[in-house]
């Protein structure tokens, strides 16, 4: 055999690494591309996202609240628009959070029933399927099935929340959902299990380990914001009732025989309202036309006097009103009448839970432009009846705020609002029509406004000094 001279082996040999060292070259090349091609991509969300925060105003200042139950799709956060809190299903993942968070400025918070569960123990992400005893019981060691409204359930269990193991789970669950991004827990059906359900002035008569062993389920269910406070977390309560906060008091004592009897002695608790971060008063508004109306008067003498007394309230009300009006063209015409509507108090306001027709609450939120709206300081008590008709219910309502108007007809006919002035000083401002941002009152800076309004109407009108159509 020919033997290769020993100088064309090195020679070879050098090919050969040198070869290899391009092939580890262009390698690291490829990996250095596509890492900051993927950090480009990241980057550019980021920076579309934070674009949109940063016109988004302080948190502080921002008024209304969005809640989305469906998991997030392209195309969703950009009709969340800048709310100052965003309730989102509770297995949304942390780079959902992260993008919301991104794009919008606004605390997130985890929805989380924590009433009643199915048998089985597991909902909402939550697993007390190997927690001994975490059903209420109501009569000796048997767990009591969930009612509510005289609906029987006979799958779902009321859940023992005095159990120190159910409590253990519920703050494990809570500190894993603050890991993934989540500011705090929404809890629902806090009604039911604070005021007017079937156990909220009870004890469980099967406890295996007690917290204390005179708490009763409301007593229990009320203590869950001081549980999410010690991790770090808020906590938004679904009192599903609008709280009589007139005087200083939220739910009934169940310590008081006149409370459990619902007598006009009972002295309430405040509890709720002063642990709590928000509370949820959903049966404001659910219609389009004036059939909440008596229920609407009813709790402007409520809800809008929590921010009044801070000692007593440290929980800002929030109220929902939810679309069962057509699928029609009409359907923005609607929504913004029953928002006006529910503007007509001082309180945070809140549309629907999603878009996706499942269920009562997701037929549509609000648009960006009403989620966006900020009308400041009220400038009077409450809404006020303009020209209204002999039953005190129908025609104009209207109120007044520092950046802003709601004007509303809850008649059947067309009516005028009549010359109402912007200001008691006489101070004039340029008018834009909300949602849209659209100018009005002409390119003259306004002292009054006048308006023609169709029946079960209403307009949102905001203030500026300069005019948007110069």
């Amino acid at each position: 055999m020919k033997k290769t001279p020993q100088k064309q082996i090195k020679n070879t040999k050098k090919a050969k690494s040198g070869r290899r060292i391009l092939s580890l070259k262009f390698a690291i090349f490829i990996a250095l591309f596509a890492l900051v091609g993927s950090i480009f991509i990241y980057k550019s969300f980021a920076v579309t996202a934070n674009n949109v925060s940063n016109n988004c105003p302080s948190l502080s200042t921002r008024e209304n609240t969005v809640f989305w139950y469906q998991p997030i799709k392209d195309g969703d956060i950009v009709k969340f628009g800048c709310p100052k809190v965003i309730v989102g299903n509770w297995n949304w993942t942390q780079d959902d959070i992260a993008h919301v968070k991104a794009a919008t400025g606004a605390d997130v918070y985890s929805y989380l029933e924590m009433f009643w569960l199915p048998a089985s123990g597991q909902f909402d992400g939550i697993d007390y399927s190997n927690v001994p005893g975490w059903q209420f019981c109501n009569n000796g060691n048997t767990p009591m099935i969930g009612d509510y409204s005289g609906s029987a359930h006979p799958n779902w269990y009321y859940v023992d929340l005095n159990s120190q193991k159910v409590i253990d789970t519920f703050k494990t669950y809570a500190s894993n959902q603050k890991t993934k991004g989540f500011d705090g827990i929404f809890l629902d059906t806090g009604g039911q299990a604070m005021v007017y359900g079937q156990i909220w002035s009870k004890k469980s008569t099967c406890t295996q380990d007690p917290i204390n062993t005179s708490r009763t389920a409301g007593d229990s269910f009320a203590s869950l914001p001081i549980s999410l406070a010690q991790l770090g977390m808020g906590s938004f309560v679904n009192i599903g009732i609008a709280p009589d906060l007139n005087v200083p008091k939220f739910r009934p004592d169940p310590t008081r025989s006149d409370c459990i009897a619902s007598l006009p002695t009972c002295v309430p608790l405040n509890d709720i309202m002063q642990n709590a971060n928000y509370v949820l008063n959903e049966n404001v508004m659910n219609n389009y036309n004036d059939a909440d109306w008596p229920h609407l008067i009813d709790v402007l003498y409520s809800d809008q006097n929590v921010p009044l007394n801070p000692a007593r309230s440290k929980a800002k009300v929030v109220t929902m009103g939810r679309y069962f009006g057509p699928e029609d063209s009409t359907k923005p015409a609607h929504i913004l009448y029953q928002w006006a509507s529910m503007k007509l108090l001082n309180v945070s306001v809140n549309f629907g839970t999603g878009d996706d027709g499942v269920g009562g609450n997701r037929h549509g939120i609000a648009p960006t432009g009403l989620t966006n709206t900020q009308l400041g300081t009220p400038l009077s008590n409450w809404g006020m009846p303009g020209k209204l008709l002999t039953d005190g219910v129908h025609g104009i309502w209207y109120r007044r705020y520092s950046n802003g108007i709601i004007v509303l007809n809850n008649s059947s006919v067309t009516r005028i609002t009549g010359v109402i002035p912007i200001f008691d000083d006489g101070s004039c401002r340029y008018l834009n029509s909300q949602p849209t941002n659209q100018a009005i009152g002409g390119a003259i800076c306004n002292k009054t406004i006048n308006r023609s309004l169709k029946p079960y109407t209403a307009e949102v009108i905001t203030y500026s000094k300069l005019s948007s159509k110069r």
